[in-house]
């Protein structure tokens, strides 16, 4: 009787066994790396099938959730219904390779949060198979900018600045290999691309060893290294020496200003807004004031400046386009070293995002919107400075949600009043406020 019983549940099972070794999917690799901006090729490999006009190719992330679909080949017809906004325009199968029964997924322009799990779905008609990989996006570790800043009579702050993805560690050393990290404060923040932005400082005091490395390590490897060489005189020995410090430093400084005041006088109203901005205005940013230098985004930032009428938000863009067009000595953003800068006038905004840049920015010869759309969405280190702005425009607000997405390296400074961009105040990570200084009453 138990014999029986054995032929029966094995006459059960072959079938269902059969039925799945008809249509297999495989892999060619389990995991994928790749780099931000880059591209990436996702491949699964199927069985033969007898007419490509009967076979369907489904991919989707399923991981993190909510799972997204990707691309949609459906009985040879492209379906783009399901597709996730942030796949439509990156996403396509390679048709050639489906030939050599491989569903190679291309993904380009790649972006931190295209990291997860992807599933491959595969059919010839109703029979099919599916198999999962793994895309980890990351970013190299940008190279690390270092500044000394004197906290003491006897001590010095070090401070060590980088980006990348993912989450790096930030060692602390000195020449004799000490290592100082407990000793170190660091401190995090995500930009708009996602990646992770490190700040880490440590204090120390002058003594016998006065050089300290700072070392960025993801996943146990050094990705990027900086090291200081303190200068004996940045640790006076006494406070007479300091005194003698600053004042030699006060006295040039004094003969560097008239200097270019004298040889740029035809520019005095630059220079005399500079300087108003200086001792009339606060640039606030969570409730803490900034140095006037610090509203030149980083590359691909965002920055949204927001002041009353008459703050000097205009004054701010003509300063930084005028530093840039004329290479002048008194840059206080080092915005020289960017290849572009274009300034918008926004408050007579007509027209798409594109349309508005050309009818604002003269230049020698006609100005092709195809170069311009490739200059500012490429790899170009440039400016944008999109002054007076505010939202109600539709083709404008719509293209420019679209620019700020697909851009590679393109900084962008958006001027407005309060309450004039909800929607771009909403998803910008940095959000300035430029207000007056209050007036210091007489006695």
């Amino acid at each position: 009787m138990r014999g029986a019983l054995v032929v029966i549940f094995q006459a059960l099972l072959w079938p269902v066994v059969s039925a799945s070794a008809l249509f297999t999917v495989s892999l060619q690799e389990s995991v994928y790396e790749a780099e931000l901006h880059g591209d990436v090729k996702l491949v699964c490999l199927f069985s033969k099938v007898k007419s490509f006009s009967d076979l369907t190719v489904i991919w989707s992330r399923v991981e993190p959730k909510p799972a997204e679909d990707v691309y949609r080949l459906e009985r040879g017809t492209e379906n783009h219904n399901y597709t996730s906004a942030a796949f439509i325009k990156r996403a396509q199968l390679i048709h050639e390779q489906l030939n050599e029964n491989r569903a190679v997924l291309l993904l380009k322009k790649l972006r931190i949060k295209d990291s997860g799990m992807y599933r491959c779905i595969v059919k010839e008609g109703d029979d099919g198979d599916y198999k999962q990989v793994t895309l980890n996006v990351t970013a190299p570790y940008t190279p690390i900018k270092k500044s000394i800043m004197k906290t003491g009579q006897d001590e010095v702050e070090l401070s060590c600045e980088s980006q990348g993805f993912p989450s790096a560690q930030v060692i602390w050393s000195d020449g004799q290999n000490t290592n100082f990290t407990e000793m170190s404060n660091s401190s995090t923040r995500s930009t708009d691309e996602d990646l992770i932005h490190i700040i880490s400082k440590l204090t120390v005091k002058r003594g016998l060893v006065n050089n300290y490395t700072c070392s960025f390590l993801v996943k146990g490897e050094i990705q990027q290294t900086a090291t200081f060489s303190i200068p004996d005189d940045l640790l006076p020995h006494s406070s007479a020496q300091y005194a003698w410090i600053v004042a030699v430093v006060l006295v040039l400084l004094a003969i560097i200003f008239i200097s270019v005041f004298l040889h740029r006088r035809k520019n005095g109203k630059l220079h005399c807004t500079f300087i108003y901005l200086y001792l009339k205005c606060t640039i606030i940013y969570e409730g803490q004031s900034l140095n006037i230098s610090s509203i030149l985004p980083d590359k691909k930032e965002i920055i949204l400046l927001l002041g009353k009428p008459g703050s000097g938000k205009t004054s701010v863009a003509q300063i930084l386009s005028s530093c840039w067009a004329e290479s002048t000595p008194t840059d206080p953003f080092n915005i020289s070293r960017l290849q572009l800068v274009f300034q918008v006038d926004c408050s007579r905004a007509k027209g798409d995002f594109f349309q508005v840049i050309k009818s604002s920015v003269s230049y020698e010869k006609p100005l092709d919107v195809s170069e311009l759309r490739e200059t500012l969405l490429g790899s170009t280190d440039c400016l944008l400075i999109l002054d007076g702005y505010q939202e109600g425009n539709k083709d404008l607000d719509e293209t420019l949600e679209w620019f700020l997405t697909e851009r590679q390296t393109c900084r962008v400074l958006v001027t407005s009043h309060p309450g004039k961009c909800p929607a771009l105040e909403k998803n910008v990570r940095t959000v300035l406020q430029l207000i007056q200084k209050p007036e210091k009453s007489g006695s």
